[in-house]
């Protein structure tokens, strides 16, 4: 099972996720995000402009920034659903 395939099938199935990624300078970065429109608030849902790559860079929303931000799937360390 491919990165992507194991990182889609954890944010379709869980609204919070825990990423840990390797950002492309070469520091780590553990974001708290969603896909999930309703965890969003609605002006920064997605408004299907956009068009994104995911085997380049993959979107989530950081829960704690409140904003958009992207990592990049084969860069990834961890990733686990975030339950409590």
């Amino acid at each position: 099972m491919s990165n992507l395939h194991k990182i889609n099938n954890i944010f379709f199935k869980f609204p919070v996720v825990r990423i840990k990624f390797v950002k492309l300078n070469g520091d780590t970065r553990t974001i708290i995000g969603t896909s999930w429109e309703s965890m969003m608030p609605e002006d920064k849902r997605p408004n299907g402009n956009g068009q994104a790559n995911y085997h380049r860079a993959y979107p989530v929303f950081d829960l704690n920034l409140q904003d958009w931000r992207s990592f990049p799937p084969d860069n990834v360390l961890s990733i686990e659903a975030v339950t409590d």
